[in-house]
C-alpha cells in the first residue's frame, strides 16, 4: 500500500518484568523457513538472539501507554509503512534494561483499520531460517547429530549426487543444491495457487532431478533447498515432527529462560 493515510503511528513503553505467551511462529507451509535440551551453553546463547523474534508474539500488558515521540526507528517503521508496496503496519519491541519500547505504525487490520498491537500474531517469514539452525545446533550439542553427517547417511532417499552434502554445508548454503523457489514448474504453481500446502518432498521434488550445481563445501550458494533438507534431517534424528522439535529445543525452553534470566515467573 502506498501512502499512509488512516494509519495510526505510536510509541509506548512496557514496564518489566513481562513475558507473554508466544504464538507460533514461521509461515504457511513445512520448512525450516515457514513454521516448524541439554546443550546448555549453546542455548543461553540461543535465548540473546531469538528473545526479540519471541517477542513479538508475546502479549502485552495491561496499562502500557502510548508516547508519540519521535526516534530514527520510529521514522524508519513511518518510512517503511509509507512507501510504495510497503506492508500496511509495522511494529518493534526493543528492550533496554528493564524496560521495553514498543514503536509501531500502521494498521494490524486493513478491513477494520485497527492500529497494530504487541499481541498481533505475524509472520517471520525468512527471520525463522534462524530456529532451524539454532534446532540443528543443539542436537549437535547433545551429540544427537554431527556437523559432519551427510545427506546419504541420515537420508539415503534423496539423490545419490546429494548424499556427500553435509550437516555442515546445508547450514553454511556451501552444498550446492539447487534452489527449488527458481524451478519454473514451483514458480508457475506459486502463481496458480499461493496458498498451495506442499510437504517438504513435494518442495525437494522440483530439484531432485538436478545434481549440486557446485562442489559442496567449495563456495557459498544460498538455497531454500537446503533449509528443507536441515528439516528433514531433524525430523529423522527425533523421530517426530519439525514443529516438535522446534517447541521442545528452542522455543518452549526459549521461554521460561528469559523469564528465568529477569527473574520473574510465568503464569
Amino acid at each position: 500500500m502506498a501512502g499512509s493515510k488512516g494509519r495510526v503511528a505510536r510509541h509506548g513503553h512496557l514496564p518489566l518484568p513481562w513475558v507473554g505467551p508466544v504464538d507460533t511462529l514461521g509461515t504457511a507451509h513445512y520448512s525450516p523457513a515457514m513454521g516448524w535440551g541439554p546443550g546448555r551453553e549453546w542455548r543461553v546463547a540461543t535465548v540473546g538472539l531469538l528473545t526479540v523474534c519471541l517477542l513479538v508474539a508475546a502479549a502485552a500488558p495491561a496499562g502500557a501507554t502510548d508516547n508519540h515521540r519521535s526516534s530514527p526507528l520510529f521514522e524508519g517503521l513511518q518510512t517503511l509503512v509509507s512507501m510504495p508496496g510497503g506492508p500496511p503496519g509495522a511494529i518493534a519491541l526493543v528492550q533496554t534494561g528493564s524496560q521495553m519500547t514498543v514503536d509501531s505504525v500502521g494498521v494490524g487490520d486493513v478491513a477494520t483499520g485497527r492500529p497494530i498491537a504487541p499481541d498481533d500474531t505475524v509472520r517471520i517469514a525468512s527471520v525463522s531460517k534462524a530456529f532451524n539452525g539454532a534446532v540443528a545446533l543443539s542436537l549437535v550439542t547433545q551429540k544427537k547429530l554431527s556437523l559432519t553427517d551427510t545427506i546419504g547417511r541420515l537420508l539415503p532417499f534423496l539423490p545419490k549426487s546429494w548424499a556427500p552434502v553435509t550437516l555442515a554445508e546445508l547450514l553454511h548454503h556451501t552444498s550446492g543444491l539447487p534452489d527449488y523457489i527458481h524451478s519454473p514448474a514451483f514458480l508457475d504453481l506459486l502463481k496458480a495457487d499461493p496458498h498451495a500446502d506442499l510437504s517438504p518432498l513435494q518442495l525437494l521434488s522440483y530439484v531432485t532431478h538436478q545434481c549440486p550445481l557446485f562442489t559442496p563445501g567449495t563456495r557459498y550458494g544460498y538455497s531454500d533447498t537446503d533449509n528443507i533438507v536441515v528439516g528433514l534431517i531433524i525430523e529423522t534424528v527425533t523421530h517426530g515432527s519439525y514443529e516438535a522439535a522446534l517447541a521442545n529445543e528452542v522455543t518452549g525452553p526459549l521461554v521460561f529462560r528469559v523469564a528465568d534470566s529477569l527473574a520473574i515467573s510465568c503464569e
